[in-house]
């Protein structure tokens, strides 16, 4: 066929025709079934094939067609070529085997014992091995152009990374004040609906005090009322008291009175008496005398006793004068009583200002007081913080103590630094707070490691909190430890404007010391007064290598050396006030609190000092009233007293001039003394029942004057006790609508921010409508805290290494070069992996067809060489066949056959070739050759062309003999010898048959053959 002898499938066509058909019967025993193939060349046009009448173009696969597929199934199993349906080997390839390289002859050997797989297998690893150089070359490139790329992204990589760090520095700083400004609105609306409900609480506290106050309002309204009433009846009593005394002291005047009367009526009968005796006297001259002596010595008496009475009357008064005034020196007294009464009133409400100023002064002592004592509590308050910033923090300090007074632990172990920690100087919390990360500031510390694993087990484990520790052994003090030892001596930074280093003013046990000395090293971190930016350039210059971090006022400072220039850079952050640590004990705002309160102690003793001024100017006001009120009423008395003795020198006078009157009759006397004593005594009885029954009635409104004073003085009590609660009430009231006053005004400002966080949130897009954060945002967020203060720490640090990287921050370019240098770095390494991947997988899947192929192909040629061997051997010449792998056995494309023979003994085996053997040892040594694959080959039968041409009649005869013997053996191929002539007397066996072809124009058509009566009788 032309794919095996290079010519055009057309010239097969006879001459003068269009057309030639090749039709082949093929018989299938198994299942008794016959498949015609046809073959029919055109001129000038593809073949067609006809399978059992299909027409299919060759190279067309019909799934449909069972006919097709199974023609295409048969010629698989028995191995014949669609390109060679006659298995056909030409004249032309018999004269050219000598000329075949040891490469052409394995191939050709391959294909002519139809095992098709072999040449397949060949085939493969000579194009394998092309693959196998390709995918070596390639990889080798690959790996080149690799460590090139590698070495351009390692160079572009630090300007793309320090680019890519810039941005993501920049990108984390607006993330980091989002969530800042999330977490200050957040705070703001916290703290605003704090303030809300406090000023909804102390509006409702007024409105309560208000209501309050109502009922105190009434209650002094009918206290004073009731005093006001119980006062008049007090004033009406005494009133009464002093009607009924001066009534009493009248009857008692009238009962002196009469009793004068009848001590007078009695003098009278006496002077009666004496005229009788003067009388007696006249008519008895003895008598007389004695009587007149006697009468002078008891007149004298009687004048002596009535004188003796006026001048003693005189001593116990005022010299009774006639024309004596003491209504002027009483008006005086009234109006020096009026004087001292305005004075008390003056001076009491002066007091009762006073008294009200102390009590303020004593409220506001009091809030002093208590700020003091909060500032002193600094361990509550510290606790309460804990509560809120880390709750869990919080309950793990009480698992701690417990703990502790269970003696779980060997050493000493720490409560959180927030809470151990203080400082010397208050202002120096919010760097100390600054320079302590987040994480220490809430860790316990425990000397031993033990310890620490046995807590965090029992916190973390069994109780599933989230508790962090740190180790910190014990060790030498941290102002002895040279580790920890001040980088300059402040003595020297003090020129700089520096006070101390922010170890200096940490108060804490030294193992947590060393512990954050080590970790934040603070024993490195100087601060001083705003006055250090004055120094700036030369502080840098000069200590810029020792001294990297500092603090001045309220702003923090970073010294970096540049790696790429030298020069010093220098990034600054305002620091802000401390949170976490500013319930320390503040000593400067402890003073203040004193002063303030030593001050209000200073006002409330000077006004007490005024109110005792106060106190004892009423007192001597009323002494000195008092002693006025008793003058009038000594000078009332004696007025009174004074006309008293004058009547009563009137009176005696008038007995003495009476005495000295002419003697009645005695009888007379006695009679009319008796009748006027008689009515005196009635008199006098009548006054003294009036006098007992006023005195009785006196004393009973005395009774009733001390109940109603008393009850006076209890209402008075009651309503100044209502006034000072109504007072204390009041003044609560107004410190507490101050309050609501500056609360108000504290929510309206918090109100204000709030809500223009929450318009700048909005026109950011970090809030949504409904108040909830972004999802957008919201992932970056979760990773941040959410503590104010670890966020400006944070945003603080972010700056700062922006700051730092101002000098090198890379560019796009760069960026772009790098991304697309690793995409092609990426693409690259998957190029060489997929490459590597496909050589292994090549070179497994070379190696396993190398070992099936050299053991089939070395099983064969093996075989072979025996049959070559032998075949020769009974032309009495000798021959091998040897598989030759070449200079090395991966070179596939040199694998070949060498056929080695000699014709005679006295030669040695030497190779097959075309100059090396005649003509007919070349026609022998193919003949023999083509037979020694005869029982080697799979297909069912195989055409040979003129291949006893060449050969002389004895090599001719014995090949021919062969052939025939080769070929007749049972399970040998069915061989089609073509030949123009054969020579006479050739030996035939029962399996020869000979075909005699006649192709005219006279031939009968297949198409007229009864191919079943034939082949019966070939069965025959």
């Amino acid at each position: 066929m032309p794919a095996f002898i290079t010519r055009h499938v057309d010239e097969f066509i006879r001459h003068h025709q269009n057309r030639a058909i090749i039709e082949i019967n093929l018989s299938d025993n198994d299942n008794g079934t016959d498949v015609i193939v046809r073959l029919e060349i055109l001129r000038g046009k593809s073949p067609q094939w006809i399978i059992n009448g299909v027409r299919r173009n060759k190279n067309e696969v019909s799934v449909t067609a069972k006919a097709i597929s199974k023609a295409k199934e048969i010629f698989k199993n028995l191995n014949i070529s669609m390109n060679n349906l006659c298995q056909f080997q030409s004249q032309e390839k018999v004269q050219d085997f000598a000329k075949m390289s040891s490469q052409q002859l394995l191939k050709s050997t391959q294909i002519c014992t139809g095992d098709f797989s072999l040449e397949a297998d060949l085939t493969y690893l000579i194009s394998s091995q092309t693959e196998l150089r390709t995918f070596d070359t390639s990889l080798k490139n690959g790996n080149a152009t690799l460590q090139s790329l590698k070495a351009d992204i390692e160079r572009i990589g630090k300007e793309a990374s320090a680019y890519r760090m810039y941005k993501q520095i920049e990108e984390d700083i607006d993330v980091l004040e989002k969530k800042k400004e999330i977490v200050e609105y957040k705070d703001a609306k916290k703290k605003a609906t704090s303030l809300k409900q406090q000023l909804d609480e102390k509006r409702k506290e007024v409105e309560s005090m208000e209501c309050r106050l109502a009922p105190l309002r009434q209650n002094i309204s009918a206290a004073k009322n009731k005093f006001q009433q119980m006062q008049r009846e007090v004033v009406t009593q005494e009133a009464n008291i002093t009607e009924k005394s001066r009534i009493l002291s009248r009857k008692r005047q009238e009962m002196a009175d009469l009793n004068e009367k009848i001590k007078d009526e009695k003098c009278i009968c006496e002077t009666s008496a004496e005229e009788n005796e003067k009388i007696r006297i006249v008519e008895d001259p003895k008598y007389g005398f004695t009587c007149v002596l006697h009468k002078f010595i008891i007149h004298g008496a009687l004048l002596a006793i009535f004188k003796e009475k006026t001048d003693k009357d005189c001593q116990d008064g005022l010299k009774p004068k006639r024309g004596v005034d003491f209504q002027p020196e009483i008006e005086e007294v009234k109006r020096k009583i009026n004087s001292l009464q305005k004075i008390i009133n003056d001076s009491g409400s002066k007091r009762d200002h006073l008294t009200g100023m102390i009590s303020q002064l004593k409220r506001g002592m009091q809030v002093k007081l208590k700020e003091s004592a909060e500032l002193r509590n600094v361990e509550t308050i510290k606790m309460e913080k804990l509560r809120h910033i880390n709750s869990q923090a919080h309950d793990a300090v009480g698992f701690l103590e417990q703990m502790q007074r269970d003696n779980c632990f060997v050493k000493p172990v720490y409560r959180p630094l927030a809470l151990t920690i203080s400082v010397s100087d208050h202002r120096f919390a919010k760097y100390l707070e600054r320079a302590i990360s987040f994480n220490d500031m809430y860790a316990f510390g425990f000397e031993d490691k033990k310890d620490m694993n046995r807590f965090l087990a029992e916190v973390n484990g069994k109780r599933k909190m989230n508790i962090g520790a740190y180790h910190c052994p014990a060790g030498l003090a941290v102002q002895e430890d040279p580790e920890y030892r001040a980088p300059v001596s402040i003595d020297v930074l003090r020129g700089y404007g520096f006070e101390e280093y922010l170890s200096d003013a940490v108060r804490l046990n030294n193992s947590q010391f060393r512990y954050i000395c080590k970790m934040s090293r603070i024993h490195k971190i100087p601060v001083g007064s705003e006055s250090v930016s004055n120094y700036l350039e030369q502080f840098r210059s000069r200590f810029g290598d020792k001294i990297a971090h500092f603090y001045a006022g309220s702003v923090g400072y970073m010294v970096k050396k540049s790696r790429f220039s030298g020069d010093f850079i220098t990034s600054s952050w305002n620091v802000s006030e401390a949170r976490i640590l500013d319930t320390g004990l503040d000593q400067h705002k402890l003073i203040a609190v004193e002063t303030e309160v030593s001050r209000y102690q200073g006002k409330i003793a000077e006004f007490d000092s005024l109110v005792q001024a106060e106190n004892k100017k009423t007192r001597e006001a009323v002494i000195k009233l008092e002693e006025q009120r008793s003058k009038l009423v000594s000078l009332t008395k004696k007025q009174n007293e004074h006309k008293y003795f004058e009547i009563s020198i009137q009176k005696n006078q008038k007995k003495i001039q009476e005495k000295e009157g002419a003697i009645k009759n005695l009888d007379d006397v006695k009679k009319e003394m008796q009748m006027k004593c008689k009515g005196l005594v009635t008199q006098i009885l009548s006054i003294q029942e009036a006098i007992c029954k006023g005195m009785g009635s006196r004393q009973s409104d005395f009774r009733s004057l001390i109940l109603k004073l008393a009850l006076k003085e209890h209402l008075k009590k009651e309503l100044q006790e209502s006034e000072r609660q109504f007072k204390d009430q009041s003044s609560c009231l107004m410190t507490l609508k101050d309050e609501i006053s500056h609360i108000d005004r504290e929510f309206s400002s918090v109100k204000s921010v709030a809500t223009l966080k929450y318009q700048i949130l909005l026109q950011k897009q970090v809030l949504q409508r409904d108040g909830n954060i972004s999802r957008t945002i919201s992932s970056k967020f979760a990773l941040l805290p959410d503590s104010l203060e670890e966020l400006d720490r944070r945003l603080d640090n972010e700056k700062a290494r922006l700051v730092c990287m101002a000098g090198n921050k890379g560019s796009l370019n760069a960026v772009k070069d790098y991304d697309s240098k690793q995409e092609q770095l990426k693409q690259l390494e998957k190029d060489i992996l997929d490459k590597t991947a496909g050589l292994q997988e090549l070179e497994v899947k070379i190696k396993r067809t190398r070992d099936r192929y050299i053991l089939r192909v070395e099983s064969l040629i093996t075989k072979l060489s025996q049959n070559f061997g032998k075949l020769l051997a009974t032309l009495g010449c000798a021959g091998e066949v040897i598989f030759d792998k070449g200079d090395g056995e991966h070179d596939y494309s040199k694998y070949g056959l060498k056929i080695r023979v000699k014709y005679r003994d006295s030669e040695e085996l030497r190779d097959f070739s075309f100059q090396s053997q005649s003509g007919g040892e070349k026609s022998v040594a193919t003949a023999i050759y083509m037979m020694a694959m005869q029982e080697l080959t799979t297909v069912p039968f195989r055409c040979v062309d003129e291949i006893n041409q060449g050969m002389d009649e004895a090599n001719e005869r014995k090949v021919f003999e062969l052939l025939v013997n080769t070929s007749c053996e049972e399970g040998s191929a069915q061989y089609f010898l073509l030949t123009p002539k054969l020579l006479i007397g050739l030996p035939f066996s029962k399996g020869v048959k000979i075909h005699d072809i006649n192709n005219g124009f006279g031939s009968v058509h297949y198409t007229q053959w009864d191919f079943a009566k034939f082949k019966n009788v070939l069965k025959l």
